[in-house]
């Protein structure tokens, strides 16, 4: 009496077969293929350097590494790009020579509030602002920019932010707020306007007269 146990075996093209194994040491190969779609996997180590280049220097979308008191340690062609600087122009350049001075305030307390994390041993939270940049031709840039704390190796803490450019959304908002309260042909405020100011002049405690003056067949 042969007694047989099965065993599966990978062979090189990627398919599964089984294969009988008598006891008599005679080997009786019944070869079924039960191959299922492979997916080619690259296991070539990547190298941490290479990881960043992909996600910073190659990132389509501006990215930029600071310091915590305000100097741009790294930045990428896409944020050079939107101010535009180059890349050697920005470093170790202060973030206050770019922004809108109004808007300094929230990003000094988005920092302040990552360094107070830090320095209370908890892990920092990632910080939300929308702040406006100055470009080299003096044109205004809308922005949103979230920041995260990270540590370099030498144990220190920077932020890397990630930058939205809202400019153009924020021109269409503007544009059809515009709309929304005044005439499209005459550009003048339109009923709307007239009814929300009046909504907010009867809120205030000093709300004067209200007057209203009809004028038929306007063009």
């Amino acid at each position: 009496m042969v007694l047989a146990k099965k065993d599966s075996l990978e062979v090189s093209d990627g398919s599964l077969r089984e294969a009988s194994t008598s006891q008599s040491g005679v080997e009786h190969r019944i070869e079924s293929d039960i191959s299922h779609p492979q997916i080619a996997v690259d296991t070539t180590p990547i190298a941490r350097r290479d990881i960043f280049r992909l996600l910073f220097d190659d990132n389509p979308s501006p990215v930029v590494l600071g310091t915590l008191t305000g100097q741009y340690i790294r930045v990428n062609d896409a944020f050079a790009k939107l101010l535009g600087y180059t890349c050697e122009e920005l470093l170790g350049q202060s973030v206050e020579s770019f922004t809108v001075p109004e808007d300094m305030k929230q990003t000094r307390e988005a920092w302040h509030a990552i360094q107070t994390e830090i320095d209370a041993g908890r892990a920092p939270t990632a910080q939300l602002i929308e702040k406006r940049f100055v470009r080299v031709d003096g044109r205004v840039v809308t922005c949103r920019a979230h920041l995260r704390a990270v540590q370099s190796e030498s144990g220190d803490f920077v932020y890397l932010a990630m930058i939205d450019d809202q400019t153009d959304q924020k021109e269409v908002e503007r544009r059809l707020r515009y709309e929304a309260f005044h005439d499209r042909m005459t550009g003048l405020p339109n009923r709307a306007l007239f009814l929300d100011r009046l909504g907010q002049a009867l809120l205030r405690d000093d709300a004067g007269h209200v007057v209203v003056i009809g004028l038929d067949r306007l063009r």
